[in-house]
């Protein structure tokens, strides 16, 4: 079953929802694929898509999760043996050369 933008939002609102929606988000267990593989199961049975598993083909949240107020990289020393930076987020780092 492929669920809609609006039934993915219900169902993730604990709104009304026709049925509950079952999928496994991360795929199979760690190995499964594998032993799947050698029992004869398809492409198909390996992405879960050969099956009846619900899924949304793409959600956008509408927010921004990224960094506000960032500013570029900088160099703030470097030497034969290490580079100092600051990263966009501010933070600084001492990267060795070696």
């Amino acid at each position: 079953m492929k669920f809609t933008r609006e039934q993915y939002i219900e169902s993730l609102t604990f709104g009304q929802c026709e049925r509950p929606m079952f999928c496994e988000l991360f795929g199979p267990l760690v190995g499964l694929a594998d032993e799947w593989l050698a029992q004869g199961a398809t492409q198909d049975e390996i992405d879960l898509i050969g099956f009846d598993w619900d899924f949304v083909p793409y959600i956008d949240c509408g927010g921004h999760t990224g960094a506000l107020d960032t500013h570029p990289p900088e160099t703030l020393e470097e030497t034969d043996e290490y580079l100092m930076q600051r990263d966009s987020l501010g933070r600084t780092g001492l990267l060795p050369k070696n």
